[in-house]
């Protein structure tokens, strides 16, 4: 949809086919984006279906092996992945026919009785790169994660229909990896580590609270929060065997 007021705009979106913004970016980075006027385009895509499962049992093996292998490019070393995820599933989210999926698992945490949120997999098949699917799966890993609590985070195929306490979501990536761009712009931070890169984003429910108890101590509560938590993060995620033979 694009207003009669801006034919560059639609010149450009019938040649590019995409949307201005990405509809998966945190909203403090759309807020005072020039890219965005009143004569902005609008992109309308046919969704797909989104579920959200919590059991191993429940994954179709034959087409997540499918999924991982050929978005990562390697060959999955299934028996040690999925006895893995036997022990330590949170929750699968799969896009489509296993299109796109998010698997986040719980890791145990040295100080605390709650496990540590970690974003084991995240991966879209070839073919639906650049349609949409990776924002699909990302705004819904945020209602999952991080963005519960929030009343606007709720999936109602599986998900817990955004009811309960966004917890902090961490994950990690080879320092080398061309999606960190696009990490960098969907996490509160990150921490390099030598050939890795850690990346967080924090309980959004949480971070609210604790923004409202400071108040105009600005951004000084971010540094207290994660004082002392990014060493534990990076040692428990270093600790995680690869998926690959």
């Amino acid at each position: 949809m694009v207003s009669h007021k801006s034919p560059s705009s639609m010149i450009g979106n019938l040649i590019t086919n995409k949307p201005a913004v990405s509809s998966s970016l945190p909203h403090a980075l759309l807020q005072g984006n020039s890219k965005l006027t009143p004569h902005t385009p609008t992109l309308l895509r046919r969704g797909l279906p989104v579920q959200v499962i919590r059991s191993v049992a429940d994954i179709d093996k034959t087409k997540m092996t499918a999924l991982l292998e050929q978005s990562f490019r390697r060959v999955l070393d299934q028996d040690a992945f999925y006895k893995r995820l036997e022990a330590t599933l949170d929750f699968v989210i799969i896009v489509g026919d296993y299109a796109g999926t998010a698997i986040v698992t719980n890791e145990p945490s040295p100080s605390s009785s709650q496990p540590i949120s970690y974003l084991d997999k995240f991966a879209v098949l070839p073919s639906h790169q650049g349609d949409g699917t990776v924002d699909f799966l990302w705004v819904a890993l945020h209602d999952e994660s991080y963005g519960l609590g929030h009343p606007f985070a709720a999936n109602p195929n599986g998900g817990k229909g955004g009811v309960g306490e966004g917890r902090d979501l961490v994950w990690r990536s080879r320092s080398n990896n061309p999606v960190n761009k696009w990490y960098f712009e969907r996490s509160t931070g990150h921490l390099r580590m030598g050939d890795w890169v850690l990346f967080w984003s924090d309980g959004e429910k949480r971070l609210k609270i604790e923004q409202g108890r400071r108040g105009s101590d600005g951004l000084s509560f971010i540094e207290d929060w994660e004082h002392g938590r990014l060493g534990e993060w990076a040692d428990v995620i270093t600790k995680i065997p690869s998926a690959w033979k």
